[in-house]
């Protein structure tokens, strides 16, 4: 195990050490530790595909296809010792926006052909006079029209304004992300007493209680 000497802070040259042994020999930044304990693999090979003979005077068929894998190995204590998760930003719910283009070109498009049914029939419908009957169908063709436009407009408005509220969250979100990480980047481990510290406070925790220095300001006293 690497030998962690006289580690002393940037700011307050003060001499780092575990607050429970009181010892520097054993201890290294927590980043350093988790890094260490983290690693990419890849593999290849072959896999192996038998198909079955269609008659009696046929052998069975053997073909060959490469393969290859890649994974990442992580240590039970890099999994303890892991940094704050980057926060994914949400998105509007293009399924949502899809179901109200479906339905708005649906009832539209069923306006349109009623409209149109009234406006090229020759025989007096709603209206007494086969003229009268044309100009109510144009009226009502030009009347779905603007409302068709009237409800992207609305749904343009919508969007834009939901779209606001997500980045105004992610951006708070964000913030408070690269605070926690701040601290999860300035704790130490010592590999001794098992433990994560904050070397300016002197505050500790058992490694797999690390969240309890990260977001301490979320806890409950």
């Amino acid at each position: 195990m690497k030998n962690f000497n006289r580690q002393e802070t940037a700011n307050t040259k003060k001499v780092i050490e575990c607050p429970i042994c009181l010892n520097q020999d054993q201890i290294a930044k927590v980043s350093a530790v988790y890094k260490r304990g983290v690693s990419e693999t890849s593999s290849s090979g072959r896999a192996i595909g038998v198909s079955a003979p269609i008659s009696l005077n046929e052998s069975p068929y053997i073909s060959y296809m490469p393969i290859s894998m890649s994974g990442m190995n992580i240590s039970k204590l890099s999994k303890k010792l892991a940094p704050p998760s980057y926060p994914k930003k949400k998105s509007f719910g293009c399924f949502k926006l899809f179901i109200i283009f479906i339905g708005s070109i649906f009832t539209i498009g069923l306006g349109l052909l009623a409209g149109m049914g009234v406006a090229m029939s020759e025989t007096p419908g709603i209206a007494t006079e086969p003229r009268l009957s044309k100009g109510l169908g144009i009226f009502l063709i030009i009347i779905l029209f603007f409302c068709f436009v009237l409800t992207w407009v609305l749904i343009g408005f919508l969007f834009k304004r939901r779209q606001n509220k997500i980045d105004i969250e992610f951006q708070s979100t964000l913030k408070l992300y690269n605070s926690h990480y701040s601290r999860w980047n300035k704790l130490y481990y010592c590999f001794r007493d098992d433990i994560v510290f904050d070397p300016e406070t002197n505050e500790y925790a058992p490694a797999d209680k690390i969240s309890n220095l990260i977001y301490k300001d979320f806890l409950v006293r």
